[in-house]
């Protein structure tokens, strides 16, 4: 099973667990869910204890918490936006799909060990839970009229007309008229993410904390946008006709420290305030320019390019890694303990603090999902390495714990 396969069990196991708890499972998904029970006896125990009445364990009480299918709907949302239009008959062969691939994966050991994790004595003082981040964002206009954005969407559409949202459903536009060349900007909280197709047909996916600036529609040979923060982009190829025949018009990203110019390609560029750019392609090629040396950088696909303070990396990448942020999951492996902190309080919308300097540099190996509450994911890491967890007035404190545990799904460098 592929990656992006894997992280899609994950969550429609556990949300087929959570519509049959609230009563609305449909017969396909019920089929689904039978034959992973008969798959394991440790999957048939799981769901026999979730549905004992007597029982009152921390993983029942936070299925129940969650609204599965309002989750659906978003996982599915969210599918049909990244993906081609498919027929809605083919949605629940897709969810039975990947809960039957759950079945055969060693993911599903993953489901295990999350319920028998809150078996075991918690080693975490938390005294609060704190949920993932959701689709959230912020629409500012030229004329400055601020649009708080659906949270039941999960992005916006540029279109000739307009605004709309990726359902087709309009967003008021009386704002929108003579802005055609002024500057709008999209904007996303701590805590938040959203998505926009552009009017030259561009998708972007925004990160937490981040914030895009762009014209309302493109015109001329220029298609420009700034960004702060973290957002991965599918360029759209656009040309202009010259004498000497089609000519593509390129796509020009800003950023703090860099100039980034491409012809039609899929990238990664992550540019938060105070912390080092990283520009990440999988297709095509890039050309950036940095700020603090003026030289150009010419990207081949899997390459990513860092710009720290006066220091310029460029250097191979085996995987795509840096972008599966906008497929639910946090990337641990080759990223040190403090950066996945950092990510985690963009998303989670908390802050961070360490007892001891060395901390940050820990490395593990694995991903663990975006979309687990944050008690669940600093479970899951603190299973796997050295360090613990400790949660106080919305800041995680991080420790060290003195005896290292078996490694929990995903394991420590």
């Amino acid at each position: 099973m592929d990656h992006k396969n894997e992280i899609h069990a994950i969550r429609i196991g556990r949300l087929l667990l959570r519509k049959k708890m609230q009563g609305n499972l449909s017969d396909s998904e019920q089929a689904a869910l039978d034959q992973w029970c008969q798959s394991s006896p440790h999957y048939q125990r799981l769901y026999d204890e979730q549905f004992d009445p007597t029982a009152s364990n921390h993983e029942l009480q936070t299925i129940l918490r969650y609204d599965a299918t309002k989750a659906l709907d978003q996982f599915h949302k969210k599918r049909t936006h990244q993906q081609p239009v498919r027929r809605i008959s083919k949605a629940v062969i897709r969810w039975a799909a990947a809960a039957i691939l759950l079945i055969t994966s060693s993911v599903g050991i993953y489901l295990y060990n999350r319920y028998t994790l809150h078996q075991q004595k918690d080693t975490m003082a938390l005294e609060a839970d704190v949920s993932a981040g959701t689709d959230q964002a912020v629409l500012t206009l030229a004329d400055g009229t601020i649009v708080d954005l659906s949270e039941e969407q999960a992005g916006i559409v540029i279109g000739e007309k307009g605004i709309s949202y990726v359902n087709g459903s309009a967003i008021g536009d009386s704002h929108l008229k003579n802005q055609k060349e002024q500057i709008l900007s999209l904007r996303t909280p701590r805590g938040g993410q959203y998505q926009i197709q552009l009017s030259d047909g561009t998708k972007v996916w925004l990160n937490a904390g981040s914030e895009l600036k762009y014209p309302l529609q493109f015109t001329g040979d220029i298609r420009q946008v700034e960004l702060s923060g973290e957002a991965y982009f599918e360029v759209a190829h656009q040309y202009k006709n010259t004498k000497a025949g089609a000519q593509r018009i390129p796509f020009t990203v800003l950023s703090d420290r860099q100039v980034i110019q491409v012809l039609g390609t899929s990238f990664n560029v992550s540019a938060y305030v105070g912390s080092p750019t990283k520009t990440t392609l999988l297709e095509g090629s890039v050309s950036i320019s940095a700020s603090n040396n003026q030289r150009r950088y010419l990207l081949k696909p899997l390459q990513q390019l860092t710009i720290d303070g006066d220091d310029v990396t460029l250097k191979n990448i085996e995987s795509n890694n840096s972008t599966l942020w906008k497929d639910g999951v946090f990337n641990l492996s080759g990223v040190a303990l403090q950066e996945l902190m950092e990510q985690v309080s963009r998303w989670y919308n908390v802050d961070v603090s360490y007892r001891s300097p060395e901390l940050r540099q820990l490395n593990f190996e694995g991903t663990v999902p975006r979309y687990e509450t944050l008690k669940s994911l600093l479970a899951i890491i603190e299973k796997a390495g050295d360090v613990s967890f400790e949660l106080k007035d919305n800041t995680v404190i991080v420790k060290k714990k003195p005896n290292k545990p078996t490694a929990y799904g995903i394991k420590q460098k």
